[in-house]
């Protein structure tokens, strides 16, 4: 259920009137009586107003983003961001209706208030919350950040069991598709930037074909995490070249069963073979290559 229906359904239940005083919500202003069990949308409005963020719906209504009300008022296009973010998870997990906050919070406290505030609502909704310290020179980083919060967030409600080096790179691509930008390793990079430097780290590689355990982070006797970069760029491949295959190869890999004697990265290559062919190892090479 997204935000209008939550109102809708409140609205019907007599929980939210249509006549008396009002808060504001989207581009208009949504009129509220007394009631006894305050809607989740009152929750987080009382709480943006107490804590001095502003809040923005995107056109769908499906995700409410608290913003500190002085620091983001320069970033107008946080709706556009969250709405093209969800536009690029459609391929992935289709449109999703269950509501979600986006809270940017100024400090660790505020962060934390909401996170156990939502926690005891329980109006189904879910919540990512991250702390924001970027100021309008850094908004291109902001913004990036918005998009990965709302892409992770979508993932792990709708995709949790995704091999993590996948929703990592999910993650990063989609923030570059929709914002120009990604972090990386820390860092806020370019898309053209990052193709540039993994095709000089790979053309100097023999090898012919990526090996997924590298990749994942899952390589025998070391403990290390899955590569940002390789990730990012294998990812945001699949998306916009293999569109077609990427809901049924995301289904696959997001249900995969252990089977004895065989590693997990043994079992997600299987699958990348079996769904889009069996030279996909050696074409990942390729783009990887590829500037």
């Amino acid at each position: 259920m997204g935000l209008r229906a939550l109102i809708a359904a409140g609205v019907a239940a007599g929980v939210i009137g249509t006549a008396g005083p009002g808060f504001a919500y989207g581009n208009g202003t949504i009129p509220v009586r007394g009631a006894p069990a305050p809607t989740m949308v009152e929750r987080f409005e009382t709480f943006a107003e107490n804590r001095g963020y502003r809040v923005d719906v995107d056109p769908s209504g499906r995700v409410m983003t608290l913003s500190d009300a002085k620091r983001f008022k320069v970033f107008a296009q946080s709706g556009v961001v969250i709405e093209r973010t969800l536009e690029a998870l459609e391929p992935v997990l289709g449109e999703q209706e269950a509501p979600l906050v986006v809270l940017r919070a100024s400090c660790e406290e505020d962060a934390e208030t909401a996170r156990v505030a939502s926690d005891a609502l329980g109006f189904g909704h879910r919540v990512t919350v991250f702390v924001e310290t970027a100021s309008f020179a850094q908004r291109r980083a902001a913004q990036a950040r918005l998009a990965e919060s709302v892409t992770r967030a979508e993932l792990e409600a709708f995709a949790p069991r995704l091999p993590l080096w996948l929703s990592d790179g999910l993650a990063s691509a989609i923030a570059e598709s929709v914002t120009d930008r990604a972090f990386v390793d820390g860092e806020l990079v370019s898309g053209s930037s990052l193709r540039k430097s993994l095709a000089r780290k790979y053309r100097r590689s023999d090898r012919t074909a990526i090996d997924l355990s590298e990749i994942s982070g899952r390589r025998a006797g070391e403990a290390t995490t899955p590569l940002e970069a390789e990730s990012m760029r294998i990812a945001g491949y699949l998306l916009e070249e293999r569109a077609d295959c990427f809901p049924v190869l995301a289904t696959r890999l997001a249900g995969l069963e252990p089977r004895t004697g065989e590693s997990r990265s043994r079992l997600e290559t299987d699958e990348l073979e079996d769904v889009l062919g069996a030279s996909v190892m050696a074409d990942l090479m390729r783009v990887l290559r590829s500037r």
